[in-house]
């Protein structure tokens, strides 16, 4: 596409020099149709969006690969793999929340401290100082 680009501006065999690649290289790659796995990569990759769109995000590859198994769609774990790794297709992970031991230890040792103060507090309004 580079070159095509830039073939109004410069001479073919200028732009191919500096590109380093051949005449007859950039011209046997436009000819070159897409090939039939490609065209396939393409058809799965539709399947794949599909289903992860219609899961809101939600589903990664273990269900996408179960439900393209389940529409009888024929096809090898890896490259479902592959395909998505290659497209940045994730699901989404809810995070769990978990309360941290030491923010437990932390209220534990706060609690602890405001008992005190308050024990102290009454023997001295009681007259039983320390």
């Amino acid at each position: 596409m580079f070159i095509k680009e830039r073939r109004k501006e410069y001479p073919l065999a200028l732009v191919c020099e500096v590109l380093q690649v051949s005449q007859s290289g950039y011209h046997k790659w436009l000819k070159n149709k897409v090939s039939r796995r490609t065209k396939e990569n393409q058809r799965l990759l539709e399947i794949i969006w599909f289903h992860h769109n219609k899961s809101k995000a939600t589903y990664g590859l273990p269900r996408i690969y179960a439900a393209m198994r389940k529409e009888g769609i024929g096809v090898n774990k890896k490259r479902v793999a592959r395909l998505m790794k290659v497209n940045n297709i994730k699901a989404k992970t809810k995070r769990s929340y978990r309360v941290q031991q030491f923010r437990i230890q932390k209220h534990r040792q706060v609690k602890t401290y405001l008992i005190r103060i308050l024990e102290l507090y009454q023997k001295t309004k009681s007259g039983l100082a320390i």
